[in-house]
């Protein structure tokens, strides 16, 4: 396992802790967010480590728990990670399964960049 699908990791592990500062961590004060599920959010892009504490409030705020486990992290080039990740999501008795894929960027051993896109594209494109 390459450092930056460990860093990978180590952001959804965060989030799904609730470890705010962890997952901060991981990110690059430039960071830019696109989310695949953007019509979960109240905006299509989030940037810097300001716009991504709004991201993850805003998702905590629509869920009850939230769970993000990357099932696969696959480095593609030295700054570019492909990892497949599952959300469940829970509120109340209702549950949001999904599998999303993510471009995952890098910059000074930071990830840079997130861009979400569906998982079966992404899993054709690296057949």
């Amino acid at each position: 396992m390459s450092a930056q699908t460990k860093i990978v990791r180590r952001f959804y592990e965060a989030c799904t802790r609730g470890d705010v500062p962890g997952m901060l961590d991981t990110l690059h004060p430039e960071i830019r967010f696109d989310p695949v599920l953007g019509l979960l959010y109240d905006r299509s892009v989030y940037q810097g480590h300001d716009g991504m504490t709004e991201w993850y409030g805003e998702l905590m705020a629509r869920w009850d728990s939230v769970e993000q486990e990357v099932e696969d992290a696959r480095q593609v080039r030295d700054d570019l990670v492909i990892a497949f990740v599952r959300i469940i999501a829970h509120r109340g008795e209702q549950a949001f399964d999904a599998r999303i894929a993510v471009n995952v960027r890098f910059r000074d051993g930071k990830i840079v960049g997130f861009v979400g896109r569906d998982a079966e594209e992404a899993a054709e494109d690296l057949a």
